[in-house]
């Protein structure tokens, strides 16, 4: 056995591995049914309106985490890590 086809077992085990958990996790989520929450989760700390958008520096602070996430995704696909 060369260590290219140890290499592809290797990565094949994984994605199915990583796949039955996706998998499984969705099933008990659906079967668990809605997880309650309190009704002051929703009320965050800022409530400002600016340029018509409600809450306005609680929804801007999320870009940062936006970026993050976009520079990842571009990342992994030009390493064609997807499946």
């Amino acid at each position: 056995m060369n260590h290219l086809s140890l290499e592809n077992k290797k990565t094949k085990h994984l994605k199915t591995l990583l796949i039955f958990l996706a998998v499984s996790s969705l099933v008990f989520l659906m079967l668990h049914g809605p997880i309650p929450q309190w009704v002051s989760y929703h009320s965050f700390a800022d409530h400002n309106t600016f340029y018509g958008i409600n809450n306005f520096y609680n929804v801007v602070s999320n870009f940062p985490f936006l970026r993050v996430g976009a520079v990842g995704i571009f990342y992994y696909s030009e390493t064609q890590f997807f499946i």
